[in-house]
């Protein structure tokens, strides 16, 4: 590896919540095995049936996940961001070869890449870096199988605030006035793909939110306020 990558990658590693939990020796090893990339706003990142040949470490952004049936019915969706990883193949089971995957960009993107041969070679023989990469893969699959949205639940405004309530609190900030999600990223359009319901829906809900004030909307900012997350806490 050039001295240059080998600094970037070091460098993105770096930001990651894995580095402050790897000695130096288990951060060069799983450096020595990683590449990285950029993907651009709105790629598609989608994976063939079975594929899970690569993991994929995300840097910087959000991605939405979509499974699907062999035969085309959604069966989930939901949002991953940084210090997470996918494929999601680890969410499925053991049908992972009956299961699509759509993964697409909802912000730029950016990405460590480690072939999973790789990674289980690394797994193998550095018990260190098993029992972190252990933890983390029951901490995601803990926080999927909590937050996932079930896209054949009948109320449609139920999940809306359901996802609102989970972005909030895994991609949101602070505020005086409750939480504040403020990347740019998300869009109403986001929304709804992630939830599988139409603008109409997305819209009707909001107004209601906005009615009571549980929810305060602007170009580019969103904000939950403290009632909103009072009112719905049970859905948390």
């Amino acid at each position: 590896m050039k001295k240059t990558q080998q600094a970037l990658m070091k460098g993105k590693l770096e930001q990651l919540k894995i580095y402050s939990l790897l000695d130096e020796q288990s951060a060069d090893e799983f450096l020595s095995i990683s590449t990285f990339q950029e993907f651009s706003y709105k790629s598609n990142m989608g994976y063939r049936p079975g594929d899970s040949s690569k993991i994929y470490l995300i840097v910087k952004g959000i991605v939405s996940v979509k499974l699907s049936s062999e035969n085309g019915r959604n069966i989930r969706c939901f949002l991953l961001g940084k210090n997470d990883f996918f494929p999601i193949v680890m969410f499925t089971e053991n049908n992972k070869q009956n299961v699509l995957f759509e993964i697409n960009t909802c912000s730029c993107v950016e990405v460590l890449v480690i072939p999973v041969k790789e990674i289980k070679k690394l797994t193998k023989n550095n018990k260190k870096f098993h029992k972190l990469y252990m933890q983390m893969r029951e901490e995601l699959i803990e926080e999927r199988t909590k937050h996932a949205i079930d896209v054949s639940a009948p109320q449609m405004s139920e999940r809306v605030i359901e996802e609102l309530f989970f972005i909030g609190e895994k991609f949101g900030e602070t505020c005086s006035e409750g939480i504040k999600i403020s990347n740019h990223w998300i869009t109403r359009e986001i929304l709804g793909y992630v939830v599988g319901t139409t603008s109409k829906t997305i819209n009707t809900t909001f107004s209601k939110l906005e009615k009571d004030s549980m929810i305060k909307l602007s170009r580019h900012v969103w904000i939950l306020k403290k009632n909103f997350f009072e009112k719905y806490k049970d859905l948390g």
